[in-house]
């Protein structure tokens, strides 16, 4: 492997990690180099490692190697991560890799000679085959150990066999011999060394005399040679454990009788009861042995062979054989859901004889011996014996049938409840017992059932831990099934992924191509020539409609590999669950069944095929011993997203994200940021012109019907390079900046005559809708800009933003009173950084220093304002202590802060030209309390004196915790209800807040009447008073909260007012021009002067108007510097005018 970084930013103290989670690899060894060229190595450590690599800075490189075996088969979750920092370190790098283990085949082993003969040379045979097919295994690599020291080491010839002669073994020893080879389970076997080299038939030999019954007694037993040499019978004798009981003599094997290799020889003898035999009192079983000494000449050597004999003595009423009561089956697994009742049918058979003859049984009874294990429920039982009556089974034996009669064949049923528990195991025996009664004594029969009790309550032992819905994306258009592209064969050759016409099936020709004249055998690769098209296949022999069989090399043979998603499931039962998959079409998982060990969790691979929407995935359950069926344990559902359906609305952003404010006189271009945060996921911008483009930037204009549409953006252009950013989490933004122009060549005068005060109130109404409307659209448009970009599958995508365009110039044509932008310019004398009320950027001070919530949008202008305005002087008439509003904010940045703490983005915009606004991004949130202290820099820009300057600050704000965005384990039942409303705070309802908050300004008056008192007044909607002071809402003399119906009938009655001055100037003495000359250099010009000297102004042959200097012969330069120091109440003073 090899990693490198590509964040600016270098990472301190990181640790490179290798997790499994499910313990599916044991890792071997491995061997990394740092980015400073240092090597860590290391042999043998578990499944997962952790290794330090010190700093990784930009461009910096981990590279190494990885060895590691596997331990299960399945689709195992490898996750490598890159870990920063020294105390809460943080995760920059992680990367899943899904490691694909195939099931392995099983190994047929057999060792030769069973017996292993102590003190002389053994020779060993292993062979080795295929479980399945029978077939010798070659290149098996083989391991012999002694009391587990590898001895000997081989692999198997081409037979499958492995040959080694093992010196003199001590007798006791083990020898384990060890079988490996790729693609097959490793098998382990153990054989004894030990002098007992002689087995018996029967295994145990067992006799029965009766006191004062026959004289005497026989046996009859084989006697079986499994060692490698012959052995020769020295001594055939009983242990003392029946010297004081009986006499007895053995008629065969003789001494010196041989017994050949693999042969077998008889054990015949005569059994008599000894005078103390004779005077027992009560009935006597001695287990013993009898031993058969034998040598080899040739190794001068003796073993004694043990074979188990039992003696029973009675009183001639006693059982011929003690073990002719059985009970089959003799175990029973149970395998119960906790909540269904399992059950098992038990044969008991009575095959008891005394002196040949068949007898009865009698006090049947039963038990459940519990040992030490813990009872996960209880047995009942029930059967079909004569008077038999039910009962519950306890740790003693109780009654339940009198009499079982001779050759009686009966049936036991048996029942197991499981108790209130979510899983749990348990081994115990159900015992049976029926008594033989004799003259003397009774002989109990015992017989058992071993019960292996596993209890799992799969809906909750077993737990689904992905929660909600699944997304993961389907394959891009024209791939599919089949994607593994010319792999069609063992071998890499694209011809069969084509159409064949030589073929014979399916109607493809002939079967041969044209220049092969007869069938020839393949080499036995299929699908490695054209030779395979012998016989009826297509492309080649091992082709099964509609899928490849053997053909297709299994490296290869994975349908669908576009996109995966895992679901991880938990097993907290007692016993390793199996779990199996109901997939709707539209998804499949890589593996039909998973197994997974008690305790662990594992993960099961979700894949789509070439449909997308919302699939269904049930997944079921059963313990992996049980023969029972599946249980359903839940559903969990697949959205499968593609390529073509993708927004990447979470990738692609702008700034500004809704408007284009073109408010400027100049034809200065609104700066455009295009923002992509996905570069780690394969997004990119390319820094073209194309990268943007604007739809719908015409917007009808119902003033001037022959106007036909209106632009309100002429073009655009990218400024610069890309510019890019990493966070530190190793996230990369790229972003574009591109240069918005306005169409300037549209404005012109169109604003239409309103006619208004009419005698008809009706078409006062409609003059009044036609006037709003014309000088709505002249400002106002809409337009849809869409961004291009290359996906990650390499394909152009676009995505569109919906944008509200905006020029206010064009509203000098409906009012010289519009806009407040262009009424005052502030005091001079600060500087662009002093307009700022940076105490407006802490929103702790809101709601008394409270959290707040994250789902809301924050501006400075709920907090005081962030943009201070001047006030007029009473006496100097100049405004001071603030900027005016023809300045304005330019530029804010960073537009986007990370908090590192949380997670959680911030994201800073500006709120119109003098307030600043912040909202929140809570896709990374973790949830928790974030403390955000935001550096930064606000570039101001003044008319007056014109310049510009950055000033730097702080956003400083809380945002509360948000529960439904943390992860973990949570403990509600979610079974809440009910509603709330929305209380005010105390003091913040009723009329003090109605007043404070100004809503008694609220005027439900439209009227155009000339009586000031009835209808909308001049300076019904005026923020400010004669002095410039902004009026207090709560002030009776507070402004109307007009709408534009109510502002355009102000806006008319001050254009009425003004337009009657201007006719009384027309009319007066001098008329146009009366200003021209010396009359014009006087110190100070009133607005009559000021207007007369305007009237008098030429144009220019190109029909644009210029100002004309003081004597009439040329053209002011308008780049002169204006002084408007001398500005005072009610009067306009322009000083050296004459003078540029």
């Amino acid at each position: 492997f090899e990693l490198s970084s590509i964040s600016e930013t270098p990472f301190s103290a990181t640790i490179f990690g290798i997790k499994d989670k499910t313990s599916s690899f044991a890792i071997k060894s491995y061997k990394i180099k740092t980015p400073s060229g240092e090597t860590r190595e290391n042999q043998g450590v578990g499944s997962e490692i952790e290794v330090a690599l010190g700093e990784i800075g930009k461009d910096g490189v981990v590279s190494g190697e990885i060895i590691f075996e596997a331990k299960k088969e399945g689709s195992i979750p490898l996750e490598v991560s890159i870990i920063s920092g020294t105390e809460s370190g943080i995760e920059v790098y992680n990367k899943t890799i899904s490691v694909k283990i195939l099931p392995a085949e099983n190994l047929s082993v057999d060792v030769l000679p069973t017996v292993i003969v102590p003190l002389i040379n053994n020779n060993l045979l292993v062979k080795v085959a295929d479980e399945n097919s029978g077939n010798a295994i070659s290149n098996a690599k083989v391991s012999i150990k002694n009391n587990g020291i590898v001895i000997a080491n081989g692999e198997t010839d081409i037979e499958g066999v492995f040959a080694y002669t093992l010196l003199s073994p001590a007798d006791g020893s083990t020898i384990g011999v060890h079988v490996e080879r790729i693609g097959y389970r490793p098998v382990e076997k153990e054989l004894k060394v030990t002098g007992n080299i002689i087995d018996a038939q029967p295994k145990t030999i067992k006799l029965a005399i009766a006191v004062g019954g026959t004289a005497f007694k026989t046996i009859d037993a084989v006697l079986l040679n499994h060692s490698q040499i012959p052995l020769d019978v020295e001594s055939v004798s009983l242990s003392r454990d029946f010297t004081k009981y009986i006499e007895w003599s053995f008629d065969e094997p003789t001494q010196g009788t041989t017994i050949d290799i693999d042969s077998n020889t008889l054990l015949k003898g005569t059994f008599r009861l000894t005078p103390e035999g004779r005077s027992i009192s009560e009935p006597v079983k001695i287990l013993g042995s009898v031993n058969v000494l034998v040598t080899n000449a040739a190794f001068e050597k003796k073993w004694l062979a043990s074979i188990p004999f039992e003696l029973s003595i009675g009183f001639g009423d006693g059982l011929d054989d003690t073990d002719c009561l059985t009970l089959f089956p003799s175990e029973w697994n149970i395998f119960s859901s906790g909540s269904n009742t399992e059950k098992l049918k038990v044969t008991l058979v009575n095959n008891c004889q005394v002196s040949g003859e068949p007898i009865s049984l009698k006090n049947l009874s039963a038990r459940v011996n519990l040992g030490n294990a813990n009872a996960v429920g209880q047995f009942r039982l029930s059967s079909s014996v004569d008077g038999a009556k039910p009962l519950e089974l306890t740790n003693a034996f109780k009654k339940f049938a009198d009499n079982l009669s001779e050759e009686a064949e009966e049936s036991i049923d048996l029942e197991f409840l499981p108790g209130s528990i979510i899983s749990g195991s348990s081994d115990v025996k159900i015992e049976v017992k029926a008594v033989h009664l004799t003259q003397n004594s009774e002989e109990a029969l015992v017989k058992k059932i071993d019960a292996k009790i596993r209890v799992n309550n799969l809906n909750d032992c077993v737990e689904i831990l992905t929660q909600g819905d699944l997304t993961i994306s389907s394959c891009p258009s024209n791939t599919g099934h089949g994607n593994y592209g010319d792999r069609f064969s063992s071998y890499n050759d694209s011809r069969y992924g084509a159409y064949d016409p030589y073929a014979q099936n399916n109607g493809y020709g002939t079967g041969l191509p044209p220049y092969l004249s007869s069938d020839q055998a393949n080499n036995g690769v299929a699908g490695d020539s054209y030779y395979d098209y012998a016989g009826s296949a297509y492309p080649n022999a091992s082709y099964n409609q509609p899928f490849m069989g053997t053909g297709v090399n299994s490296a290869y043979s994975n349908s669908w590999n576009c996109g995966a998603g895992e679901v991880v499931v938990r097993n907290s039962c007692e016993s390793p669950v199996d779990l199996s998959f109901q997939a709707q079409p539209g998804i499949t998982t890589r593996d039909r069944t998973l197994t997974i060990e008690p305790g662990e969790e594992d993960a099961v691979f979700v894949e789509p095929t070439n449909f997308f929407g919302r699939y269904s995935l049930k997944i079921n359950a059963k313990p992996s011993e049980s023969k029972a069926k599946s249980t359903e344990i839940g559903t969990v559902y697949v959205n499968v997203t593609n390529e073509a359906i993708k927004d990447y609305t979470d990738c692609i952003s702008i700034s500004p994200a809704k408007t284009f404010n073109f408010n400027n006189f100049f034809g200065k271009p609104v700066e455009l940021k295009v923002i992509n945060t996905c570069v780690n996921d394969g997004v990119f911008l390319q820094p073209s012109n194309n990268t943007i483009n604007f739809t719908g930037d015409r917007v009808a204009n119902p003033a001037d019907q022959s106007a036909g549409f209106r632009e309100l953006i002429e073009s655009w252009s990218i400024a610069g390079q890309p510019q890019y950013s990493s966070s530190p989490n190793g996230q990369v933004t790229q972003t574009l900046t591109f240069e918005i122009v306005k169409a300037v060549k549209q404005y012109r005068n169109q604003a239409p005559k309103v006619n208004l005060l009419t005698e008809n109130p009706f078409a006062d109404v409609g003059n009044l809708r036609y006037f709003l409307s014309s000088g709505y659209y002249a400002v106002f448009g809409r337009a849809n800009l869409y961004v291009n970009f290359v996906a990650p599958s390499g394909q152009q995508r676009s995505i569109t933003f919906p944008m509200e365009v905006t020029d206010y110039w064009p509203l000098l044509e409906y009012g010289e009173e519009l806009s407040e932008e262009f009424s005052s310019f502030g005091d001079p004398n600060l500087k662009p950084a002093d307009c700022l009320n940076l105490d407006a950027l802490n929103f702790t001070r809101i709601a008394g220093g409270a959290d707040l919530p994250w789902d809301r949008v924050y501006s400075t202008s709920l907090n005081d304002s962030l943009f201070k305005f001047g006030k007029k002087d009473p006496k100097s008439g100049k405004e001071v202590g603030g900027c005016g509003t023809g300045d304005k904010i330019t530029n804010v940045e960073p537009g986007v802060y990370n908090d590192p703490n949380t997670g959680l983005i911030m994201e800073v915009f500006q709120d119109g030209k003098h307030e600043i606004g912040v909202q929140f991004n809570p896709d990374k949130w973790n949830g928790k309390r974030a403390t955000i202290v935001a550096p930064i820099f606000i570039d101001v820009t003044r008319a007056n004196p014109a310049g510009h300057g950055i000033s730097g600050g702080a956003i400083r704000i809380n945002v509360g915790e948000d529960k439904e965005y943390q992860t973990g384990t949570g403990t509600g039942t979610g079974t809440g209800s009910g509603s709330g409303d929305l209380l005010c705070e105390n003091g913040s309802a009723g009329a003090n807040i109605y007043q404070a908050l100004g809503f008694q300004h609220l005027k439900y008056e439209w009227r155009i009447l000339n009586d000031a008192d009835k209808g909308v007044i001049k300076n019904a909607c005026d923020v400010y008073n004669s002095g410039l002071e902004r009026i207090a809402l709560s002030s009776d003399d507070a402004p109307w909260f007009c709408d534009a119906t109510q502002a355009t009938i102000e806006f008319a009655r001050k254009i009425a007012e003004q337009q009657k001055v201007i006719d009384g100037i027309n009319a007066s003495t001098g008329g146009a021009g009366s200003c021209l000359g010396s009359a014009c250099t006087a110190g100070t010009l009133s607005s009559k002067d000021l207007h007369k000297y305007t009237l008098a102004q030429k144009q220019a042959t190109d029909n644009d108007s210029y100002f004309l200097n003081s004597a009439g012969d040329g053209v002011i330069d308008l780049d002169l510097p204006i002084d408007l120091s001398g500005l005072k109440n009610k009067t306009d003073v322009i000083k050296d005018i004459t003078n540029p």
